[in-house]
C-alpha cells in the first residue's frame, strides 16, 4: 500500500492476506529493471509490469502514518505466520495499536527530508536497508500499543525477524519479540529480536523472550542505537537450554530513571544474556518507583535464576553516575546453582553515591550470590573513582556461593562514607584489588573490607600505590580489614610511598572511632598485615646549618587603631619590642648606637636626608656629633631625631598612618 499523502489504521481497520504488508508514504517505487511506479506523477510506462521492487523513493516531505486501538479486543493489523509487517513513512503513530507478525518481522520507519530506502523481500536481510546520510522522524508507540513478533511455532530451520525501527525519536509502550517454540526435536530455531535506531528514544519497555527447548535455537535479543535514551527500559530474557544474545545499547547518553531498568535473566540451563552499554558521554541511573507494593530500583542488570550461568554486563561511558538507589548488579537469584555474570565498567569517572527514599536500598555496584553457585567478578577501570553517602562496591556470596573477586584500577579513590566490599556467609572470601593508585583517600566512617562470617576464611585486600598515597582521617573509623568469624583471617598487602591516619592493630575491631588497618580472625587464626613503605630516616642526608650573627632587618609599617593588619616583623636578632605598640621590656636585647669616626671628618661630607633638612634648622657648626637620643613626629608626619629625648618615651609612641 502506498500514499504519499498519509495513511491512516482505524479502529474498525482489518488486514487479512496471506502474504507479507507493506505500508508506505513514499512517492515512488523502483523495480529491478529499471522501472518507476510513482503515486504522484502520471504514468508513462505501461500499467502492467512484472519485476521485484528494489527500494522505495522517499520524498521531502512524506505523510504519517497511523494505527488506532481496535475495537475488538486481541486484535490488530498482523499478517500470516512467517511475513513481515511494514510500515515506512514520515512520522509513524501507534496510538493504542497492535502490530502481530508471529514468527515474522516488523519493521517501522520514520523518514524525512527524502532518500532512497533499500526494499529486501523474501530474504534473509531486514526488510529495509537506511542510508548513513538519512534524517529518521518519530516512531511513537504510546497509549498501550502493542507490538509482537513472536516464534511460536514447531517446524525446522524456521526465524522470527523480530522487529526493526529506525527513527528519530521513540516513544513506546510495550514491545515483544518472544521465541515459544516447545518442539523438543527439531533445530535452527530463531528469534531475530529487535533492531532499533532512533536519535532519542523515551519511556520505552521491550520485551524480548527466548522460551524454545530446542537445540540450536537463538534469540538474538535487542540492538538500539539513538542518541539518547531517558526512562528506558528492556528485558531480554532466556527460558531455554539455548543461548540468548540478550542487550546492546549503544548512544550518546542513558538516563534510568524512576524505575527504569535495563534487564536479562537466565532462566535455564543455557548460557544468560549478556547487556552491552557504550555511550560517549554518560550513563546515569537515579532512585526507585513503587509498583504495586514492590520496588522497583533502577538500574542494569543480569542474573540468573536457574542452573545456567548469568550473562556478563559490560558497560563503557564517560560518565558514570548512580544515585538514590540506583543499582548496577550481576548476580544469581535464590535457590539458583548458575554462577554470577562478569561485570566490567570502563569509565572516565564513576561517581556512586547516596540511598534510596526508603533510606534502605543502597546505590551501588554488585555482583552478588543468592544461590550455590559463585557470585560474579566486578571490574571497574577508572581515572577517579568516588563512592560516598553510604553507597557500595561489592562482591557477596550471601548464601553458600563464594564470593567474587573485585578489582579497581584508578588514579584516585575517593570514599566519604563509602564502602568497598568483599563478603561471604559460608563459601571462600573474595578478594579486592586496587591498583595503579596515586590516592586512597577514606573519610567518615568509610570502609574497605574482605571479611567473613560463619565458617569461612576472610578474603584478600591488596592495594597498590606505589607512587602514592594512602590517607584515613584520624578519629573518623575508616577501616582497612580481611577479618573472620571462625575461619581465618585474610591477608592485606598495601604498597604504598607513605600511610597517613591508619593504625595496625592485632585485636578484632571494638567499634571505636580509631581508624585502622585489621586482619584478625575472632576464633581462627590471624591473617598478616604487610605495609611495604619506603623505608625513611629522619637523620639521613641532614646537615646543621652554622651559627651566623644576622643583622636586624625591620619591614616598615605603621600603627593605627583600625589598622590591624600592619605589623612590625623581626628577621635579625635583639633591640625590637614583639609589637609596634608594645614597650622594650627589661630583658630584652639592647643594642647601643654605633659612635661614628669623626676624627678628621668634616661637618660638610655629612649628608642628611633632604626631608629632615628641610623642616630643621641648620645645625651649628661643632668639632663633636651629638648622639640622638629620641625622636619626635612633626605636624607633617614626618619622624625627626632629638638630641633630647622627648618627655613621651620615643620607644612607647606609635607612628601615626597618614
Amino acid at each position: 500500500m502506498i500514499n504519499p499523502n498519509g495513511i491512516v489504521f482505524g479502529s474498525n481497520s482489518l488486514l487479512n492476506i496471506g502474504g507479507s504488508f507493506i505500508g508506505t508514504t513514499a512517492d515512488s517505487i523502483n523495480f529491478a529493471d529499471g522501472t518507476i511506479f510513482s503515486a504522484k506523477v502520471p504514468q508513462t510506462t505501461p500499467l502492467l509490469t512484472v519485476s521485484v521492487p528494489l527500494g522505495l523513493q522517499m520524498g521531502q516531505i512524506s505523510g504519517d502514518i497511523q494505527v488506532e486501538k481496535q475495537q475488538l479486543p486481541n486484535q490488530g493489523l498482523g499478517v500470516s505466520t512467517g511475513k513481515t509487517l511494514g510500515l515506512l513513512g514520515g512520522n509513524l503513530i501507534l496510538d493504542g495499536g497492535a502490530l502481530i507478525a508471529p514468527n515474522g518481522e516488523i519493521t517501522l520507519g520514520g523518514i524525512v527530508g527524502g532518500g532512497t530506502i533499500e526494499l529486501n523481500l523474501d530474504s534473509q536481510k531486514q526488510t529495509f536497508t537506511f542510508p548513513d546520510d538519512v534524517t529518521f522522524a518519530n516512531v511513537l508507540i504510546k497509549n498501550g500499543s502493542q507490538i509482537f513478533a513472536n516464534n511460536n511455532i514447531n517446524n525446522n530451520n524456521q526465524n522470527s525477524q523480530g522487529i526493526l525501527t529506525q527513527a528519530n525519536q521513540l516513544m513506546s509502550s510495550q514491545v515483544f519479540a518472544n521465541n515459544n517454540n516447545n518442539n523438543h526435536h527439531h533445530h535452527h530455531q530463531n528469534s531475530q529480536g529487535f533492531f532499533i535506531h532512533p536519535t532519542q528514544l523515551i519511556s520505552s519497555p521491550f520485551f524480548t523472550n527466548n522460551n524454545n527447548n530446542n537445540n540450536n535455537n537463538n534469540n538474538q535479543g535487542i540492538f538500539i542505537q539513538p542518541n539518547q535514551l531517558i526512562n528506558f527500559q528492556a528485558f531480554a530474557n532466556n527460558n531455554i537450554n539455548q543461548n540468548s544474545q540478550g542487550i546492546f545499547i549503544q548512544a550518546n547518553q542513558l538516563i534510568l530513571e524512576d524505575g527504569s531498568q535495563v534487564s536479562a535473566t537466565n532462566f535455564g540451563t543455557g548460557s544468560g544474556s549478556n547487556i552491552t552499554v557504550k555511550t560517549s558521554e554518560s550513563i546515569e541511573i537515579f532512585g526507585s518507583r513503587t509498583l504495586d507494593e514492590n520496588i522497583l530500583t533502577s538500574g542494569l542488570f543480569t542474573q540468573t535464576e536457574g542452573s545456567g550461568d548469568a550473562g556478563k554486563l559490560d558497560i563503557t561511558t564517560g560518565k558514570l553516575i548512580v544515585e538514590n538507589g540506583g543499582q548496577i548488579t550481576a548476580g544469581t537469584a535464590d535457590n539458583s546453582q548458575g554462577n554470577g555474570g562478569t561485570l566490567t565498567i570502563n569509565a572516565d569517572a564513576v561517581e556512586i553515591s547516596g540511598k534510596a527514599e526508603n533510606n534502605q536500598d543502597t546505590s551501588g555496584i554488585f555482583a552478588r550470590s543468592r544461590g550455590t553457585g559463585r557470585a560474579g567478578e566486578v571490574n571497574v577501570n577508572t581515572n577517579n573513582l568516588t563512592i560516598k553517602d553510604g553507597a557500595q562496591v561489592t562482591v557477596s556470596g550471601l548464601e553458600n556461593g563464594q564470593a567474587g573477586n573485585l578489582k579497581i584500577n584508578a588514579n584516585s579513590i575517593k570514599l566519604d562514607q563509602g564502602n568497598i566490599l568483599a563478603g561471604t556467609s559460608n563459601g571462600d572470601g573474595g578478594n579486592i584489588t586496587l591498583q595503579n593508585l596515586d590516592l586512597l583517600l577514606l573519610n567518615r566512617n568509610s570502609l574497605i573490607s574482605a571479611e567473613a562470617r560463619n565458617q569461612a576464611n576472610g578474603g584478600n585486600v591488596n592495594i597498590n600505590a606505589k607512587d602514592g598515597f594512602i590517607v584515613a582521617a584520624p578519629g573518623e573509623n575508616s577501616d582497612i580489614l580481611a577479618n573472620a568469624a571462625k575461619g581465618n583471617g585474610g591477608n592485606i598487602n598495601i604498597i604504598a610511598t607513605s600511610i597517613y591516619g591508619l593504625v595496625n592493630r592485632t585485636q578484632q575491631p571494638i567499634g571505636d572511632s580509631i581508624s585502622e588497618i585489621n586482619a584478625t580472625s575472632e576464633f581462627g587464626l590471624n591473617g598478616t598485615v604487610e605495609l611495604n613503605t619506603p623505608d625513611i630516616q629522619p637523620e639521613a642526608g641532614l646537615t646543621e646549618l652554622p651559627s651566623i650573627p644576622i643583622e636586624s632587618e625591620l619591614a616598615q609599617g605603621c600603627y593605627e587603631p583600625n589598622y590591624t593588619q600592619s605589623r612590625f616583623v623581626i628577621t635579625g636578632r635583639g633591640g625590637l619590642p614583639t609589637l609596634p605598640e608594645k614597650p622594650l621590656t627589661a630583658d630584652s636585647v639592647r643594642v647601643d648606637w654605633v659612635s661614628p669616626d669623626v676624627e678628621n671628618q668634616r661637618i660638610e661630607n655629612l649628608k642628611l636626608p633632604r626631608k629632615l633638612t628641610r623642616f630643621r634648622r641648620q645645625p651649628e657648626i661643632k668639632n663633636k656629633i651629638v648622639e640622638a637620643t629620641g625622636w619626635i613626629v612633626n605636624q607633617q608626619g614626618e619622624v625627626l631625631l632629638t638630641a633630647t629625648a622627648n618627655n613621651t618615651s620615643s620607644l612607647q609612641a606609635p607612628i601615626k598612618c597618614k
